[in-house]
């Protein structure tokens, strides 16, 4: 590495439907030679192109776990960052993309999925408690088959272990 380059790669705890424009903010951050967008391993430059995130545009590095949707884990808390947005905004957000549930399969969903409103949606089996699973390793939304416990007394103790 670079002597300018920080040590350690700041890793990105994406909640689903919070902040992927915050994750455009630590791309900037780390990478100021950007002049587009960045989605995960891929670049968007302003005159439409795409191509490769490649290291001359950083100057810091960034864990490669940025794009999609990875789970805490216990080792990289200390070097973490998240953004929390109000659960209930959360699970409205979700439910009008799609009812947006990053864990589920189809044999998760009810036989009336299709037919859920946002009330429903929230209420489902399964869809409440994204923040606490992630924060100990699971995914946002739990699959039946997902026997794990996961406590809010620890995921609010891995809050505070957080970089930020």
């Amino acid at each position: 590495l670079d002597e300018d380059r920080v040590e350690r790669r700041l890793r990105w705890l994406h909640f689903p439907k919070c902040g992927l424009s915050f994750q455009q903010t630590m791309y900037r951050w780390a990478c100021p030679g950007l002049d587009g967008f960045a989605g995960g391993s891929f670049v968007k430059l302003h005159d439409g192109r795409r191509g490769p995130l490649r290291s001359e545009f950083c100057d810091r590095q960034l864990d490669p776990t940025m794009p999609g949707h990875p789970p805490a884990t216990d080792e990289s808390l200390g070097r973490t960052v998240a953004l929390f947005r109000e659960p209930s905004q959360r699970l409205v957000s979700a439910f009008r993309d799609g009812k947006h549930c990053d864990g589920f399969q189809d044999v998760d969903k009810d036989s009336d999925w299709r037919r859920l409103n946002a009330s429903g949606y929230a209420r489902h089996p399964g869809i409440a408690g994204c923040y606490v699973r992630m924060l100990q390793g699971g995914k946002c939304a739990r699959a039946r088959h997902v026997r794990t416990t996961f406590r809010v007394d620890r995921a609010v103790a891995n809050v505070r272990r957080l970089a930020f």
